[in-house]
């Protein structure tokens, strides 16, 4: 697929299935992850590869994020479910230092345009997937999982596989005009 057409055809797939990415599919994912621009070569972001029994154990840290969080019976069990979305999971920490010519808020973009590498490299190679965030990012629970420091930040979950829909084939071309102001 050519990389334009990659870029301005993207959509996400919220419905995943077997097989996911694996092998030398998942290093190249990871590869395009670590070539995100990085200000100040900081490489501020870990990559938390989530899979096969690892999903038991990410539902079983949601499950809980979400009762501590004062979820219904209803927000627990769509909690406990996430990790059974797609085949592979891959969380994303925005690992965040004080640096005088970095900001944080700039670390987190970095790790942010990790995340959409790290999607297109799945769709170039056959795969998709889609990035999902929300209030569990934050979760006390949820960051002591990942090892945050205090001013590490979960940017996403990025689930991934093979789309059991299939796209689109008349896909508009985004109108760029609303979102563009010639200065």
């Amino acid at each position: 697929m050519d990389a334009l057409d990659l870029l301005v055809n993207r959509r996400s797939a919220s419905r995943l299935a077997e097989p996911a990415p694996t092998g030398e599919a998942l290093e190249k994912i990871l590869q395009a992850g670590m070539r995100a621009p990085d200000h100040g070569t900081l490489q501020p972001w870990h990559f938390f590869v989530i899979e096969n029994d690892g999903r038991d154990r990410f539902s079983a840290v949601l499950e809980q994020a979400a009762r501590e969080n004062g979820g219904d019976e209803k927000a627990i069990d769509k909690a406990r479910n996430a990790p059974f979305r797609a085949p592979l999971i891959i969380t994303v920490v925005a690992k965040c230092q004080d640096h005088p010519k970095v900001p944080q808020w700039e670390q987190l973009l970095s790790a942010g345009c990790a995340v959409m590498a790290m999607q297109m490299a799945a769709l170039a190679q056959g795969y998709n997937g889609i990035w999902r965030s929300g209030p569990l990012t934050d979760s006390p629970v949820v960051r002591e999982a990942f090892n945050c420091g205090e001013q590490d930040r979960i940017v996403g979950f990025l689930y991934l596989g093979t789309p059991q829909l299939k796209a689109s084939t008349t896909i508009s071309v985004p109108d760029t005009r609303p979102f563009v102001t010639r200065f």
